[in-house]
């Protein structure tokens, strides 16, 4: 029997999370400009391999997990993870060619990578982004987000924020810590305002503390951008 498994890998490189795209386009929406499905840009902060690392949502949690490839990264490469596939044009580029990807949302030199599944994986009004290294079960990075009318995190979510508040990536477990926004539809994504200046400290700083720190005013909502800083 051949049963695929992960081995210790000891070169998992530091990411962030620098923009994420999580409501899907509705018809109008691709009927002129194709279907726009969910993603979310990661950064490597320092080279190495990505075996053993998984991003999901906190809200779906690990029956919708994406399991990243053992690929080679770079320090300052920014990868793009789609969650929805459904295209002939959805590939993922695993391999040294970076131009394989053509659906909506991809560009050329930059390394798209596809879950298998066309479901959404992230809520549209309420979640945390989780990467996880799954050789030691720690938080890499989070995102958390919420809509201006969200009250409180669901049970499942607030165990998640918990934990990340606990890794010392958020102050506070409680959902006012998480970026706040009116409404973030299918053209709109949100995006990371530092990524560039925490990649310099982690270049160039030799007290840079790692899982970086995040607040509700580290983010804003503007175009999606997905693989260019």
């Amino acid at each position: 029997f051949c049963i695929p498994f992960v081995g210790f890998n000891s070169k998992a490189p530091k990411l962030i999370i620098t923009e994420a795209h999580v409501a899907s386009g509705d018809d109008k929406t691709k009927a002129k400009l194709g279907y726009l499905g969910e993603y979310v840009e990661v950064m490597a902060l320092e080279e190495g391999n990505l075996a053993g690392l998984e991003l999901m949502g906190a809200n779906y949690g690990e029956k919708e997990k994406y399991v990243f490839p053992p690929v080679e990264v770079k320090a300052g490469e920014v990868l793009v993870v789609h969650l929805q596939k459904k295209e002939e044009s959805c590939v993922s580029e695993e391999g040294d060619d970076l131009d394989l990807a053509t659906a909506a949302y991809t560009r050329p030199g930059v390394r798209d990578l596809w879950a298998a599944t066309d479901s959404g994986k992230l809520g549209n009004s309420a979640d945390i982004v989780l990467l996880i290294n799954t050789i030691d079960d720690s938080i890499v990075d989070a995102f958390e987000y919420a809509t201006e009318k969200t009250e409180a995190w669901n049970k499942t979510v607030a165990e998640w924020a918990a934990a990340v508040a606990e890794a010392g990536i958020y102050e506070s477990d409680d959902v006012t810590a998480a970026f706040r926004f009116k409404s973030c539809g299918s053209t709109k994504a949100m995006v990371r305002k530092n990524a560039m200046e925490v990649l310099e400290a982690a270049q160039n700083d030799d007290e840079f503390v790692f899982p970086v720190t995040a607040d509700n005013e580290g983010w804003e909502v503007g175009s999606p951008n997905p693989g260019k800083i």
